[in-house]
């Protein structure tokens, strides 16, 4: 993809996308979040614990070929992103919650990342692995792309609630609109490798999803809550990119068990 697009307009556009979800909230839909911290801690759970369990599962009982079974954990242990925040709006549930685990996830990632790299290249490859995250970077980015954004919104919001009121669905449209436009932008740049590895990788994809949701079925959201959150499911485009998807080598050194 045309480095203008991922230096620029990418991150540009899931800025806005945040920006539009602050215009929907208020800081007492924070405040209740952090109410009921037992929301936020299955929500951590399940995207840091459950998604790469089901992941390892489905890897090794699928029989995945070494750099797809490994492409499958990394992406799995990567955090929630910004794409999670928007399908919870739209899906009219806890878009607040969203973004807290959002945020939380991607700071827990310093840790848990780089643990379930190691453990799955130990077991898939026999040798383990050095991994170093950014982890400067990895925070600045999710304070500029989620935290400032959502901030500006709800600011907005406040300042200037009746103008804002109006222009809710609108900014939500064109939100979605870029939420669309990033999809089809990164499947196109991969229509090679997804050609070549949707058979195999496809049903498995599929799978993790559909056992995501099923695992998340027995923890239904407090009864005052519209809904829950598709947190646990959509990950953060920044480092979810898999050794098969790439034509530089992964970020992690080999090291033997």
């Amino acid at each position: 993809m045309n480095h203008a697009i991922v230096d620029v307009m990418l991150p540009g556009a899931l800025a806005f996308i945040m920006f539009a979800l602050g215009l929907n909230l208020v800081p007492g839909d924070f405040m209740r979040v952090f109410a009921r911290p037992r929301s936020v801690l299955v929500g951590l759970l399940g995207q840091v614990v459950m998604v790469p369990v089901l992941a390892f599962a489905i890897a090794a009982l699928s029989g995945l070929p070494t750099e797809l079974a490994l492409g499958l954990m990394i992406l799995a242990a990567c955090p929630g992103g910004v794409s999670s925040g928007l399908i919870t709006h739209l899906a009219r549930g806890e878009t607040a919650l969203s973004i807290t685990l959002t945020a939380i996830t991607s700071v827990v990632a310093v840790v848990s990342v780089p643990l379930v790299v190691d453990l799955s290249m130990r077991h898939f490859t026999g040798a383990g692995a050095m991994v170093e995250l950014p982890v400067g970077r990895l925070v600045r980015g999710v304070f500029l792309l989620t935290t400032v954004p959502v901030a500006l919104g709800m600011l907005c919001r406040h300042l200037w609630p009746e103008p804002v009121s109006r222009r809710q669905s609108a900014a939500s449209r064109l939100a979605t609109s870029l939420f669309v436009l990033i999809v089809i932008a990164t499947f196109a740049s991969q229509h090679e490798t997804l050609s070549r590895h949707i058979a195999s990788i496809g049903p498995v994809a599929i799978a993790l999803n559909l056992s995501v949701m099923a695992g998340a079925m027995p923890w239904p959201p407090p009864p005052a809550w519209s809904g829950a959150t598709a947190s646990p499911s959509p990950r953060n485009a920044a480092c979810r990119t898999p050794p098969w998807a790439s034509s530089s080598p992964p970020a992690y050194s080999p090291r033997r068990a």
